[in-house]
């Protein structure tokens, strides 16, 4: 890698003075391409770039024009034509350099970004191209760079980007950090590392201290990353002696017989005496606690020669970053997913991008402040620093002018794991490795029992602890309290008063507090039940959180059944500052679960110029596809608002961006926030260059909200399910139709929670009645004394009579009250639960193996966990039976599955789900606006297909007998015209593409 600082592979006489023209009338390219390397290098203080310089290249006749080669970045080769030129010949240019190698170190060419430079530079005289006046045009480019499959893909994938100069010189950067090949260097390092576990652990009780010093439970994967943290500080100490003559690299440390236990750990302590504690402080303890002074020596040296070998590879700073949340223990109670860095990028993009700042002052830089109180490996504050300096840079300022704020001052993060903290203030460090600092705004809070300074025990639930403190003691990164290692106050406390920062920026643990419905918070909270806290210990923990929530005035979003995350809402709610920017990555549920209502209430009352962004995954249709953080299994949404300044009023619309994939690298995350934040009005397709990356539409917000368009991809569906809710049929191609519709709890009510049937108390005392037992034999049902429908199994339900599969048997601490949840109750609120009845409601609908989104089982029988039983509110006997069956046949027909997915909580790929107090919100046809003549002719189409088995909801495009009962309602019963019909065989087809429907079934069309 060559040294930092501008180089320019140029002579004065190729660019001033010059007059040689091309034989197409343009000015001499070579120079052209020299003026535009001098201000790419203006723009990039750091990086070597040099144009038209011969032997840059081994296999290829034709010599790059221009190449860009930056400290930890891949290097950047450039293809430079005017705009008049035909694209197809840049195209094929940039492409002829995939095969070859870099003369300086024969690695292969990884980064071509081929540019359109403007006709009308012939306008500018040679002493304005030499003086850079040039630079406020716009250019147009685009990128090739190599996949995971070795094979060069195009970004965008049609069409160019454009912009000034500074802006290409900002996207070269970023091409540079996603061209980095790190697949070989993290093989390598992998296996180094378990190696160097292997020499570290053969001291006796190693491993156990390891678990002890990470508050991890103690095995391989904990010492694995012990020894990640040991590689990082050794990686971290090289970058530190290149510019610290004091400080020997660890390599030169080994050739001096030094690199052994007690050298580098008085090394180390050498390097906190410059700081770096976060980084440096938990390495420390790691490395004393290793219980063997030879395998210590040999760790210490295979880690080096690893240092060695990797130092020198672009983004080697943030390799660690790359696979470190892998290595985090008790991820299933933390829910500590890593952030995708391209996610990262466009959640940071979309955040700074609001501030208003003057980016080219350093001054006012240091003056903001940015948090994530749940900060992991460092991804999103990592992402917002380079979204800052490349704006610094962009403005003309140098980068090194702003790194010691941004890590002294404005980064402020906070997490429960000192390796975590370590991680993170390794990566911004990394940044510039160059540039010291005396302190940073990063800290491990404390998490379970814990005592203070004074020795007083309590419990602590990490970030949290700040709802309603500006300032809280806090750990370090080494595990101890930071005041008795260091010695002062001021650095034993994390300080992050009420509406101080300008962004309040996360992807916060998702885990859910509880496993059940509100109002019933005796279970311990499973989001404390990691770093070995105990029965007791969650208790107490989930005490002290009610406390702090109940405590929270006016607005707030935690809900117990929402999850941590919903409190995580609150606190950075309580620290964003008016005006500021709310940026955060939610579980999809955010936007229509119930739970969820209290958050959507106060973004809806404090908050305005809301997006949602979430993924409708159509290159990857699983749920994982549908996630911007790893691992989840679910989807997920970006929120991304501002703090109102006045007084809370009411937003009632916000924007949604539906993205057809996730970003594939920082690049493309940026270019699509810029897009998402560039659209203006209701509804339109997301645009970067040519290519399609998804749509915008305008949707309500509030805690009531109806319907939400998260995750779909296809605008028609979208508009056929918003207008049903309105009461108008609007398919494509077609006028819209009046209809009369209703929400179902307009109609009805619903039966009980699970729980009250069969549940049990933590204390394993009885909830419900009930024991579930499964029937043998469905066809002998009426022999049980209290059938029940309680879980699914598709092959039973295929039609839209469906048997009981289960029986009650009567508890006999609970003799009596069984009778109770057959006949129906009121409850405490004053509504009405319904008993055994005989429609049932498919609470958990996996669109693409159930067929039935409702069913009528015989005779009433209780209603379960599957199938919650529904109680229509009709005026007599007879017509209650109607009103059953035409409830049922609507549910099943086109129109219900599209109304009931629509509402309903899609956060896995190919289900609906709704708990049972959210059953009521699916829009129906309301049966109060119709005639006692057509709900008996709906009741008899029940008749009609009652026993007709139908294919599960997804395969609707293709289900004949779906198709026969639609036009028996619609056109038969409703009198709609017939030339509705094809209309909504297309909506057949768009809604069963939709990869939350299908959910990548081979099933779908």
């Amino acid at each position: 890698m060559s040294s930092a600082g501008p180089t320019f592979a140029t002579t004065a006489s190729l660019v001033a003075g010059s007059t040689i023209q091309s034989s197409f009338g343009h000015r001499d390219e070579k120079a052209l391409n020299a003026a535009i390397a001098a201000a790419i290098s203006r723009c990039h203080p750091r990086a070597v770039v040099e144009a038209e310089r011969a032997s840059r290249l081994v296999g290829s006749a034709k010599q790059p024009d221009i190449t860009v080669d930056a400290p930890g970045r891949e290097r950047v080769l450039i293809e430079n034509k005017y705009a008049g030129v035909f694209p197809r010949a840049l195209e094929q240019q940039c492409l002829a350099h995939f095969g070859t190698q870099w003369a300086t170190d024969q690695r292969a060419v990884r980064v071509v970004v081929g540019m359109r430079s403007p006709e009308r530079l012939d306008d500018f005289s040679d002493e304005d191209l030499a003086e850079g006046v040039f630079t406020e045009i716009t250019f147009q480019w685009a990128m090739w760079s190599v996949n995971g499959e070795g094979d060069p893909v195009r970004f965008p994938e049609s069409g160019w980007l454009k912009g000034r100069i500074a802006e290409l010189a900002a996207f070269i950067d970023r091409a540079g950090v996603d061209g980095a090949d790190i697949g070989p260097v993290a093989e390598l390092l992998q296996v180094r590392l378990t190696a160097a576990v292997g020499q570290a652990t053969e001291g006796v009780g190693t491993t156990e201290a390891f678990g002890e010093v990470l508050n991890q439970e103690p095995g391989e994967q904990t010492n694995r990353m012990a020894m990640a943290i040991l590689f990082n500080a050794m990686l971290f100490q090289f970058h530190i002696a290149n510019h610290h003559p004091k400080i020997p690299t660890p390599s030169q440390m080994m050739a001096d017989s030094k690199l052994d236990q007690l050298h580098v750990l008085k090394m180390w302590q050498d390097i906190l005496e410059v700081n770096y504690w976060p980084i440096f402080g938990v390495s420390r303890r790691l490395l004393r606690v290793i219980n063997s002074f030879v395998g210590a020596k040999r760790a210490l040296e295979i880690l080096c020669l690893t240092v060695g070998e990797v130092v020198e590879e672009p983004n080697s700073s943030g390799l660690v970053g790359r696979f470190f949340g892998e290595l985090i223990g008790d991820r299933k109670f933390l829910a500590t997913f890593y952030t995708r860095p391209a996610s990262a990028a466009l959640l940071a993009e979309l955040a700074v991008d609001r501030l208003d700042v003057d980016w080219s002052n350093p001054e006012a830089i240091a003056g903001l402040r940015v948090g994530d109180m749940a900060c992991g490996t460092g991804a999103l504050l990592t992402a917002v620093y380079r979204r800052i300096v490349e704006r610094h840079r962009v403005e003309g300022g140098d980068d090194a002018k702003v790194h010691r704020p941004l890590m002294e001052e404005v980064m402020i993060g906070c997490d429960i794991m000192a390796a975590a903290v370590h991680l993170t203030v390794a990566r911004l460090s990394g940044e510039r490795p160059d540039i010291d600092y005396t302190s940073t705004k990063t800290w491990v809070m404390p998490y379970g029992k814990v005592a203070d300074t004074q020795g007083v025990v309590g419990y602590r639930i990490g970030a949290l602890d700040l709802l309603h403190s500006n300032k809280r003691y806090v750990l370090w990164g080494d595990g101890t309290m930071a005041a008795a290692a260091q010695g002062e106050d001021a650095l034993a406390i994390a300080d992050v008063p009420a509406e101080s920062l300008d962004i309040a920026i996360m992807n916060p643990p998702f885990t859910r507090p509880t496993n059940h419905e509100a109002g019933h918070a005796e279970v311990p909270n499973p989001a404390f039940a990691g770093l070995g806290n105990d029965l007791k210990d969650q208790k107490a923990m989930s005490d002290a959180l009610a406390m702090s929530t109940g405590e929270i005035r006016g607005d707030k979003a935690s809900h117990g059944n929402a999850g941590i995350a919903s409190n995580f809402i609150d606190l950075a709610h309580i620290k964003l500052k008016p005006g500021g920017v709310l940026a955060l990555i939610l579980p999809a549920s955010l936007v229509s679960g119930a739970a969820w209502g209290g958050a959507r209430g106060l973004l809806a009352l404090r908050y305005e110029n809301i997006i949602v962004v979430s993924i409708s995954g159509h290159g990857d249709e699983s749920s994982e596809g549908r996630a911007f953080s790893a691992d989840t299994g679910m989807a997920e949404v970006i929120v991304l608002a501002t703090k109102k300044a006045g007084s809370a009023t009411g937003v009632s619309k916000i924007v949604h961006a539906i993205l057809n994939n996730r970003p594939s690298s920082s690049v493309a995350g940026v270019e699509m926030a810029r897009e998402i934040n560039a659209k203006t009005g209701d509804s339109g397709l997301l645009m970067v260059g040519c290519q399609d990356i998804g749509l915008h539409a305008v949707a309500p917000l509030g805690p009531e909200m109806k319907g939400q368009p998260v995750g779909v991809s296809n605008v028609d569906v979208m508009v056929v399910s918003t207008e049903l809710i309105a009461g108008r049929l609007h398919l494509p191609r077609h006028a819209p139709v009046v209809l009369p519709i209703s929400t179902l709890n307009k109609l009805g009510y619903r039966g009980p929670v699970h729980r009250d049937i069969s549940g049990r108390n933590t204390d394993e005392t009885s909830r419900g009645p009930f024991d579930i037992v499964k029937l043998k034999d469905r066809s002998r049902y009426a022999e049980a004394s209290w059938p029940v429908l309680w879980s699914h199994d598709h092959t039973f339900e295929t039609t839209m009579q469906v048997l009981p599969c289960s029986q009650g048997i009567e508890r006999s601490e609970m003799k009596g009250l069984g009778l109770i949840v057959w006949n129906g109750r009121i409850n405490e609120l004053g509504y009405s639960i319904a008993g055994a009845t005989r429609l049932h409601l498919n609470s958990d609908f996996r669109l693409n193996s159930q067929p039935m989104a409702a069913c009528l089982t015989p005779k009433p029988v209780i209603g379960g966990v599957a199938w919650p039983s529904f109680q229509p509110t009709a005026d007599d006997e007879v017509e209650n039976e109607n009103w059953e069956k035409a409830i049922c046949v609507w549910l099943n027909s086109t129109l219900g599955l599209v109304g009931r997915w629509w509402v309903s909580n899609r956060q896995q790929t190919g289900r609906a789900r709704l708990t049972v107090s959210t059953l009521g919100s699916i829009s129906v046809l309301n049966l109060r606006a119709i005639s006692v003549d057509q709900r008996q002719a709906l009741a008899e189409v029940f008749d009609q297909f009652e026993h007709r088995p139908m294919l599960p909801a997804n395969e609707a495009y293709r289900d004949n007998v779906r198709q026969e009962l639609d036009k028996r309602v619609l056109c038969d019963v409703l009198d709609l015209p017939t030339t509705i019909l094809d209309p909504l065989s297309t909506l057949r087809f768009q809604w069963c593409a939709e990869p939350s429907v299908h959910g990548g079934k081979k099933t779908r069309p």
